[in-house]
């Protein structure tokens, strides 16, 4: 945890502290948006994959940008980081069935945290896959959304 946020973890710090400020600077240059993107991609994806477009299609990838873009929902993805971060001071947890899908070691959530607070009820570890895995293993996802509301029919 500690060598992901000392590398990797500015993005974290920015969106839980100050999500509109970011978001004005996305929301107001496409290139921004990208760059942005382009970032959490070659930090967040497989460590398997070198370059960001080995690790997501290109095509997919400028999909994705462009649909924050053009909706301009920079601000709000930024704001869950926000709300997230305000979260953490509660002691409460909640009872919501909650499951998580985890791919590669390089995504940070660590099962004995996410217990204390979630009822967990499903918990995968992937050796493939990121951040990203809809993009990059949604075979491995969509097997897990699957088997978790697959108890809840």
């Amino acid at each position: 945890m500690a060598e992901f946020m000392n590398e990797a973890g500015g993005y974290i710090a920015i969106q839980s502290t100050r999500p509109r400020t970011l978001a004005y600077g996305l929301t107001d240059s496409p290139a921004g948006q990208l760059a942005w993107i382009v970032d959490k991609i070659r930090d967040m994806t497989d460590l398997a994959k070198e370059l960001p477009h080995e690790a997501v299609d290109r095509d997919l990838l400028l999909s994705d940008v462009s649909v924050y873009w053009f909706t301009g929902t920079a601000a709000s993805s930024a704001e869950l980081y926000y709300e997230d971060g305000q979260a953490w001071d509660e002691e409460e947890s909640s009872p919501v069935p909650t499951g998580v899908s985890l791919f590669t070691v390089q995504d940070i959530a660590l099962r004995r945290d996410e217990e204390r607070v979630n009822n967990i009820t499903f918990w995968a570890d992937h050796d493939r896959g990121g951040h990203f895995a809809a993009m990059e293993a949604p075979d491995l996802l969509l097997a897990d959304i699957r088997e978790f509301f697959g108890r809840y029919r």
